[in-house]
């Protein structure tokens, strides 16, 4: 472990109509590491990702005979710098993202690509919620609410995908010239294409797509980072 996590709290009675006591913290980490906050939330050998992060959270835990995981209440913020996730399939997504929402999506020397995410989240019951998570790469952002349950690891994410590039441009060849068509459907108020996309599966296998049920609201979405 290479992170410290300021923690200070008391043991009170919080619910009358709750027997035992409560265990109340606030915790507060400005230098964490990702793959150190991962681990001590999720079951895994290798955290999903890496970097630098900043945490702020009240915790509440509540006696009783059931799994810590089950009574363990969490309400806080995070923010992630220089984010790079360890599964190569995963980072590759991620590349992929940064070449198309800056209009190469050939440029294979875009590599490596580091993210940036922040976020307010709650945990009950063993399902973390996510809501107004902003999720950006050089060129692209994405900004979700959603659920990911840390027993099974499942995703069920909503938002918008908002890029620099318009629509046409993030492709060649033929499906560019046939997507130019398209490109003014797609336009965001200040960005060249926003769409209201999905991501489900687990976290091992998560599962990219576009959300046909779903509306991107173009005045609402984040800016992409700006091309370094």
């Amino acid at each position: 472990m290479n992170t410290t996590i300021v923690a200070s709290g008391k043991i009170a009675d919080t619910d009358p109509e709750t027997r035992g006591k409560t265990i109340l913290l606030d915790a507060v980490s400005q230098d964490a590491r990702v793959e150190d906050l991962i681990r001590l939330a999720v079951k895994t050998d290798e955290p999903i990702m890496t970097g630098v992060a900043r945490l702020k959270a009240k915790i509440s835990i509540p006696k009783g005979g059931s799994d810590l995981i089950e009574r363990l209440k969490i309400q806080g913020q995070f923010r992630i710098a220089d984010g790079q996730f360890t599964t190569p399939q995963i980072q590759e997504k991620v590349d992929t993202l940064s070449r198309k929402g800056q209009g190469q999506p050939k440029a294979m020397d875009i590599n490596c690509v580091a993210s940036e995410m922040a976020g307010n989240f709650q945990v009950r019951s063993g399902v973390v919620t996510f809501s107004n998570l902003n999720f950006g790469v050089i060129g692209a952002s994405v900004n979700l609410t959603g659920t990911y349950n840390l027993d099974g690891g499942a995703l069920d994410f909503h938002g918008n995908l908002v890029m620099q590039a318009k629509l046409s441009q993030t492709t060649s060849g033929a499906k560019s010239f046939f997507l130019k068509a398209l490109d003014p459907f797609f336009k965001g108020k200040n960005a060249g294409t926003v769409l209201a996309i999905k991501i489900t599966g687990t976290k091992d296998n998560p599962a990219f797509g576009l959300d046909h049920g779903g509306a991107s609201h173009k005045d609402e979405a984040p800016s992409p980072k700006a091309s370094k």
